[in-house]
């Protein structure tokens, strides 16, 4: 039924996307359902698939080197992803950070020389040990340095 009514509100693109051309809410397209508006890759998901798994979104990133994102309704470039899933492809700065393989100085973001942090920032144990040393290092200068005033 939903893709009955769907029919020509969409432009079928050259890399399989199907792209929403009606009304849309935060950049997905939507498609009044009785009272409400609906997210139309939601409900499109929800005809072909069934209902969206319990702490499932529609992840439209099925195919990131094609699909246009939020505005495609092509139900073939939908997948159920957690919100963390999700939230890992979009373009957000956190994003692009998670995403880095080693620091600043080069050294790998592994097991043996991460740390999490408790509100989830990677943190580089080898920068952390450089940092200390350096702090022992001037604190080392700093004593030798300071004349005594004792009388």
């Amino acid at each position: 039924m939903i893709e009955q009514r769907m029919a020509g509100k969409f432009t079928v693109l050259e890399g399989g996307c199907w792209r929403w051309d009606r009304a849309a809410n935060k950049g997905y397209g939507v498609l009044r359902v009785g009272a409400r508006m609906e997210y139309v890759h939601r409900l499109i998901w929800a005809e072909r698939n069934g209902p969206v798994p319990e702490g499932r979104q529609v992840d439209h990133y099925l195919f990131p080197e094609t699909c246009i994102g939020s505005l495609c309704v092509n139900p073939d470039h939908l997948r159920p992803a957690t919100t963390w899933e999700n939230s890992l492809r979009s373009s957000a700065p956190w994003s692009a950070n998670r995403a880095k393989e080693a620091c600043l100085r080069g050294h790998a973001f592994d097991p043996v020389n991460t740390r999490v942090a408790p509100d989830g920032e990677r943190v580089c144990r080898a920068c952390c040990r450089l940092r200390m040393q350096a702090a022992r290092r001037r604190a080392r200068v700093d004593v030798t340095t300071a004349t005594s005033t004792v009388r």
